[in-house]
């Protein structure tokens, strides 16, 4: 007979209150749950650009088969990868660090930094990975709320500080909320912290603001960029920092190896020489956004809230009714979008990614029926 044995006994103390985090639905869990095929779902959950033709990325990825060797280990370096990178962003590539997404980046910055007497300070509600890098490594997570109109509250964040807080982490455009911050307050911010100060822009392509040239004025500075976001590469999973040389010197080392495979090495630098395409079907996003935008708020019973990215936040105000239950009747109909009800400040909020018009105007539809309006 097998021996029993109590694995919450072997696990680090650093997970006694650790949360899972929540990520986008899956969708095999979601079709046997309710029993839908996969090609009725409508996925408007996760913030993905449903603007880049499916086709159109495939022809890009076979421009690449020639080159690539899945025999053999990626460049461990990332040399030609960072070139095209420091050319689009107008860098060094010594600026540049890239990931496995944005989470592997952000992971090499907290190995690096953050230790169990550290202390991690944000301002809610943002990015629930920033908790969850946290929690990981037994830090402290601090954080200051946004003032009701989601603007940054400059003050309260610096009397925050410790002498243990060696990180502070603002997105903009921020995530749930979908807003910019004001330059001049992250100015400040910056300016005032001892710490590293990361800007998380991975919704910058979306709102024409990004401070990732800063990092030439400010050398406690890192800004993380995606491109699971803009350039449709969810699936990919590519993500950079850019900072100062000698900071990347130090963060580099502690990187797993290997963390960007050789097919994003090849087809990173082809999508880049595709800069217009891009930017046409970001503005396309953007033109689509501001479409839907008008259309829900002339549903009663939904705030809806300005966005600077490819999402837009929405509270469901109908009495008897919440995000919840909103969000399983739209599953219903194949529809799913993200419930951020839990979230500080977020109560009764959902999280609607932009889609195309077709399917805005599907979303729109059940969306009436479910409010009554």
């Amino acid at each position: 007979m097998v021996k029993k044995r109590d694995y919450k006994k072997l696990l680090s103390k650093n997970l006694k209150n650790f949360e899972i985090y929540q990520s986008g639905a899956s969708l095999p869990d979601t079709i046997k749950k309710f029993g839908l095929e996969i090609e009725d779902i409508i996925k408007i959950d996760a913030n993905e650009n449903v603007f880049i033709e499916r086709s159109w990325m495939q022809e890009q990825l076979k421009k690449c088969l020639q080159k690539i060797n899945l025999a053999r280990y990626p460049d461990p370096l990332y040399i030609e990868t960072r070139k095209s990178l420091a050319q689009y962003f107008g860098l060094d590539y010594n600026e540049i660090i890239v990931g496995n997404g944005s989470d592997d980046v952000f992971m090499t910055i907290f190995h690096t930094i953050i230790d169990n007497q550290s202390e991690v300070l944000v301002a809610e509600p943002t990015f629930s990975m920033y908790k969850f890098f946290t929690d990981i490594l037994g830090a402290k997570y601090s954080y200051v709320l946004l003032n009701d109109d989601f603007t940054l509250d400059v003050k309260s964040l610096l009397s925050k500080v410790s002498k243990n807080t060696k990180l502070m982490i603002i997105a903009s455009p921020n995530n749930p909320t979908g807003n910019t911050f004001e330059t001049d307050k992250i100015k400040f911010l910056i300016e005032n912290f001892e710490g590293i100060f990361i800007l998380d822009e991975a919704y910058a392509a979306y709102s024409n603001v990004s401070l990732i040239d800063w990092i030439h004025k400010y050398n406690n500075l890192i800004v993380i960029r995606t491109f699971s976001k803009s350039l449709g590469l969810a699936g990919l999973r590519v993500g950079i920092m850019a900072l100062n040389k000698e900071l990347a010197d130090i963060l580099r080392p502690i990187q797993i190896p290997y963390s960007l495979n050789v097919v994003a090495q090849y087809l990173v630098p082809q999508l880049l020489k595709e800069k217009e395409y891009f930017q046409k079907k970001i503005e396309e996003v953007k033109k689509e956004r501001e479409w839907l935008f008008s259309k829900l708020t002339e549903i009663k019973q939904l705030k809806v809230y300005p966005s600077n990215t490819n999402f837009i936040l929405v509270k469901v105000l109908k009495d008897g009714l919440n995000a919840n239950k909103v969000c399983e009747e739209l599953i219903k109909s194949g529809i799913i979008i993200r419930d951020r009800s839990k979230v500080p400040l977020l109560s009764n909020c959902v999280r609607i990614t932009v889609g195309t018009r077709e399917i805005n105007l599907n979303l729109l539809e059940q969306l009436k029926r479910i409010l009554g309006d």
